[in-house]
Formats: structure tokens, sequence, C-alpha cells
């Protein structure tokens, strides 16, 4: 069980809500599905940098509780959302996207 699963962006939704619906329409599929804030790679933090630190100069280390407040400001002003599937899926991830006209 320990496969590595290649995720493949299969649809792009305008909010989060459309997103979680999509999301929940797909598991009763019994599909894997993730969801992520467009132009946030997996191994980074949603300001390019993949320590996650802020991208400014400063030599003061943000506490937990900026990088939090910064994160949840950048997901809360994200208007589109990624809705990923495992590869093998994609090809009946995009038919039940038809079926249901997204």
């Amino acid at each position: 069980m320990g496969e590595n699963i290649m995720w493949t962006v299969v649809y792009m939704a305008q909010t989060r809500e459309a997103a979680l619906e999509l999301q929940d329409l797909l598991k009763k599929r019994n599909m894997l599905v993730r969801l992520r804030p467009a132009g946030v790679n997996s191994s980074e933090k949603a300001d390019g940098n993949k320590d996650g630190n802020l991208t400014d100069n400063s030599s003061s280390v943000p506490s937990a509780e900026e990088k939090d407040a910064a994160d949840a400001a950048t997901e809360a002003h994200t208007e589109y959302y990624e809705v990923l599937v495992p590869y093998a899926e994609i090809d009946e991830a995009h038919g039940v996207i038809i079926e249901k006209g997204y």
C-alpha cells in the first residue's frame, strides 16, 4: 500500500463551495479526491517559498500564529480551486463531470 499516487487536476472550480460539491460527488462514486487552492504547489506555501518563511528579507522568523494567519488570508482570497484525482481515475472523473454538467 506504499504506492505513490500521481495526482492530476481534473477540474478548476471557481469557488470553494463548487469544489467541495464536486469532491462529494466524486467521493460518492468511490474515487479518491483532493482539493487545492489554485496556483499552490503541494510542496510550497502560497507565497512560493518552499520553507514556508515570509518572502521579505526580514531577519525575524514569523511565529506559528503569523504563518497560520498568512495561510488563512491566502486561502480566503483564492478564487479558484483545483480538484485532483489519481491519474488512473481521470477518465472516470471526466465522465462524471460531463454527466453532471460541470
